[in-house]
C-alpha cells in the first residue's frame, strides 16, 4: 500500500463530489424537461409506487391462505406478522385490494412515518461512520436518501429491504461489542433480518470466519424458532410447503435484466441470438455461474482482512446472486460504504479513489443522453448506473483480495 500512487483527493471527497455532480445533472434534466425525465429515474415511471408494501398488506388479509393463494408471497412468516399487524390497524371494510389500500390516507401516512424512522436510525450510523462530523453526516444522509437505490428504489417500491437494512446495521454495530448483552442482541437482529428477507442470513458466515462457534449455534437455534413458529398463523406445514414452492417458481423465471449474474448471462445470450427466448441450457448455465460466484464471494470473505470488502462480498450475495433480485436491493451497499468511509475515507491511494468513485456513482442520480443505453438494456442510464459501477468494483475488490492472499502466502513460504 505504501508504494501505491496517491490521489490529490481523499476517497471521501471523491465520493461526495461524484454523487453531488450526478444530482446536479438530474436536477438540470428535470428542469429542462419540465419533469418528463422522471420516467428515466423511476422504474415503470413510478406506476407501481409503494406496490410491495400495499401488495403484501392485501395478501395477508386471510393469514392461513397467504402462501397458497399468492405465488408472490416469498417472505418468511415472521415478515407477514408485521404485514398482518399493519393490515389490522388500518381502517378497512371487507377485503380491500392493493389499489384500495393506496387510497386510504392512513396507509401512506403510516408508511412514510416508517420510512422517516428508518432514515433517522440510518443517520445515526452515518454520523458514527463519519466520526461525528455533523455537516458531512447531514450531506451524506441527503445524498443517500435521494439516490437511486433509496429514493427511486426501496422507498418508491415500498419494499421491506429498508427495514432489513436497519436491522443489519444494528447487527453489525452490536456484533463485536464488549458487552455480552449487546452481542446477544446482535444475534436477534440478524435473525430478524433473515426472517424478513432470508438472504441476510449470509452474514452469519462472519461468525464462522471468526470461529465464534457458540454464537453461531445460538444464531441457528434462534433462526429456526423465529422462522418456523410463525407458520402456526400462516397455514402450518401446508404454508411451509407453499412458501418453498413459491420460492422455487419465482427463482426459476428467466430474465434478461442485468440485475443479477444469471440475468447478465441471459441478457448477453438475448443480444447475441437476437431473441428473447432463453434456452434452458442458458438458464442452467446462469444458475451454475451464480453458484460459482457464491463460493467465490464466501472464499473472499474468509480471507479478506478489510472489513468493508467483507461487507461488500456478503452484501453482493443479497443483490446479484439470486435470480429474482430487484434493483432496490442495492441499498445493502450502504453497509460496505459506511465501513469504507470510516476506515478509508481519508485514503488517497489510487485503489481507494476508484472505490470512492464507484460508491459515488452508486449513490446518486446521474443523467446523460441515453437513447443507446435504453435500446441496448431496456432501462435508462440513471437506473442502471449502480450496476455499471458495482460489477467493476466487485471484480477489482476480488482481484485485490486474491493478490493479497497470494502475496501473504509467498511471504510465508519464503520464511
Amino acid at each position: 500500500m505504501t508504494s501505491e500512487k496517491q490521489s490529490p483527493l481523499t476517497a471521501k471527497r471523491i465520493f461526495f463530489g461524484v454523487s453531488i455532480l450526478g444530482f446536479l445533472t438530474a436536477i438540470g434534466s428535470l428542469l429542462l424537461s419540465r419533469g418528463e425525465s422522471w420516467i428515466r429515474i423511476l422504474e415503470e415511471n413510478g406506476s407501481f409506487y409503494l406496490g410491495d408494501f400495499l401488495m403484501h398488506i392485501s395478501f395477508v388479509d386471510k393469514p392461513a391462505e397467504v402462501y397458497s393463494a399468492y405465488e408472490g408471497c416469498c417472505f418468511p412468516p415472521f415478515a407477514y406478522l408485521f404485514y398482518l399487524f399493519v393490515n389490522r390497524i388500518l381502517p378497512t371494510d371487507g377485503d380491500p385490494s392493493m389499489n384500495e389500500y393506496r387510497m386510504i390516507p392512513a396507509t401512506t401516512i403510516l408508511y412514510f412515518c416508517g420510512v422517516a424512522f428508518c432514515m433517522m436510525v440510518i443517520a445515526l450510523f452515518v454520523y458514527e461512520a463519519l466520526e461525528n462530523k455533523r455537516a458531512q453526516a447531514l450531506l451524506a444522509c441527503a445524498l443517500i436518501l435521494f439516490s437511486e437505490p433509496f429514493f427511486a428504489g426501496a422507498i418508491e417500491r415500498g419494499n421491506s429491504v429498508l427495514l432489513t437494512l436497519v436491522l443489519l446495521l444494528g447487527f453489525l454495530y452490536c456484533k463485536d461489542s464488549e458487552k455480552p448483552l449487546l452481542r446477544e442482541v446482535a444475534l436477534f437482529l440478524l435473525v430478524a433480518a433473515a426472517c424478513f428477507k432470508i438472504y441476510p442470513a449470509v452474514f452469519g458466515f462472519l461468525y464462522l470466519r471468526e470461529k465464534r462457534y457458540r454464537e453461531f449455534i445460538r444464531l441457528v437455534i434462534y433462526g429456526a424458532i423465529l422462522f418456523f413458529v410463525p407458520f402456526a398463523f400462516f397455514g402450518g406445514v401446508r404454508g411451509l410447503l407453499a412458501l418453498l414452492s413459491n420460492l422455487k417458481n419465482v427463482g426459476a423465471k428467466p430474465t434478461t435484466d442485468i440485475y443479477t449474474i444469471s440475468g447478465c448471462l441471459q441478457w448477453l445470450w438475448s443480444r447475441l441470438a437476437s431473441s428473447q427466448e432463453i434456452p434452458l441450457s442458458v438458464q442452467r448455465a446462469g444458475k451454475i455461474l451464480s453458484v460459482v460466484y457464491l463460493l467465490a464471494a464466501l472464499l473472499c470473505t474468509w480471507f479478506e482482512e478489510e472489513e468493508w470488502k467483507r461487507f461488500l462480498y456478503l452484501g453482493s450475495l443479497m443483490i446479484i446472486f439470486t435470480n429474482s433480485s430487484y434493483p432496490y436491493t442495492t441499498i445493502y451497499l450502504l453497509l460496505p460504504l459506511l465501513s469504507f468511509l470510516k476506515h478509508h475515507g481519508e485514503g488517497k491511494s489510487v485503489s481507494e479513489s476508484l472505490y470512492g468513485l464507484c460508491f459515488g456513482l452508486i449513490f446518486t442520480v446521474l443523467m446523460i443522453p441515453d437513447g443507446r443505453i435504453i435500446a441496448l438494456f431496456g432501462k435508462s442510464f440513471a437506473f442502471l448506473l449502480r450496476y455499471f459501477a458495482l460489477y467493476p468494483m466487485l471484480l477489482a475488490a476480488m482481484a485485490g483480495t486474491a493478490v493479497s492472499c497470494y502475496n501473504q502466502r509467498s511471504v510465508g513460504i519464503k520464511r
